[in-house]
């Protein structure tokens, strides 16, 4: 099944019915309670961008830039998890990995497929909480305007900053990779340096994130919304697990 990406996933607030027979014969229906209804949250924000070390920038394929890497920032609102603002690098993969022993590597888009759909690309993701960071939205920098398409007049700068909180979660970095020829080759599996003289792994330990991001300024908070966040999932249960029936036969009724 085939949507949209500009398509939003909202939640269903359609009833379901059941049809059954009784006795006599009689179709009847039955209506089944409304599902639980949810604030209408935004369930999702999305933004291509190319990541800002030094003076110089990383990624930005769909920002115009000369580079066949991918970079884009996610924030998925899913009910009974922590949101997370998910920071993607994507590197095109060796056109003989199949052959080459390194496999088809598959990804789900819930948005577009409902079916594993294989990817041309390498991907890793570190993965924010985003209760536990601070952010802010600034004008591009006059130093990089000379770098970005149309003068750099529809980019501003996305800077989230750890502070104290906890280091970002990494998926796949150390996954088995092959693109020779590539310069990603090197940075991904030989630790060379992806730009001045940081590796990947000094560009991921950062505590500090800029990037440049494909909105202007004031189009941003329209869209990234941290505050609407959903609350983590946890059992009604409480912490006091001292045998109690009393509390016991509360919790269920």
């Amino acid at each position: 099944m085939h949507s949209s990406s500009s398509e939003e996933d909202t939640p269903d607030d359609s009833y379901s019915h059941s049809h059954s027979s009784d006795s006599e014969g009689a179709d009847v229906t039955q209506k089944q309670p409304a599902p639980v209804t949810e604030p209408s949250l935004p369930l999702q924000w999305h933004s291509w961008c190319a990541l800002i070390v030094d003076d110089g920038l990383l990624g930005g394929k769909e920002l115009g830039l000369p580079t066949d890497i991918r970079y884009q920032l996610i924030v998925r609102h899913t009910s009974g998890h922590p949101t997370w603002l998910s920071f993607i690098i994507e590197f095109p993969r060796g056109r003989q990995g199949e052959e080459d022993g390194f496999g088809t590597v598959y990804y789900i888009n819930p948005r577009r497929h409902r079916r594993p759909m294989p990817s041309l690309f390498h991907r890793i993701e570190a993965k924010f909480c985003l209760g536990r960071l601070v952010h802010a939205v600034k004008p591009i920098e006059p130093a990089l305007v000379k770098s970005l398409p149309e003068g750099g007049s529809k980019f501003s700068v996305f800077e989230i900053d750890l502070q104290n909180g906890p280091d970002p979660r990494v998926l796949d970095f150390g996954m088995p990779f092959d693109n020779p020829g590539h310069p990603s080759d090197g940075w991904v599996n030989h630790s060379q340096p992806i730009i001045g003289n940081h590796t990947l792994l000094d560009v991921l330990s950062q505590r500090t994130f800029r990037f440049v991001v494909d909105s202007p300024v004031e189009d941003i908070p329209k869209s990234f919304v941290p505050e609407y966040t959903l609350p983590p999932f946890c059992y009604p249960y409480g912490t006091d697990h001292s045998w109690n029936l009393v509390r016991y036969y509360k919790m269920l009724s």
